[in-house]
């Protein structure tokens, strides 16, 4: 997707085009994976990859 590594909530939300809450909702269920730096809560730009490649199959 990118040659970002890492990116915040908002910014992911942003990659998938859709609201913030949305992207906390598929990291809550478990369909988003995210890593923990510190305090701050990242997602990996291997997990937005993988989770469309989901949706692609799922269609």
């Amino acid at each position: 997707m990118s040659e970002r590594l890492l990116y915040s909530l908002e910014d992911a939300a942003k990659q998938l085009s859709v609201g913030k809450r949305k992207v906390e909702e598929l990291v809550a269920a478990d369909e988003l994976e995210t890593v923990k730096i510190g305090r701050r809560r990242l997602v990996p730009s291997e997990a937005l990859d993988d989770y469309i490649e989901r949706l692609r199959r799922s269609a």
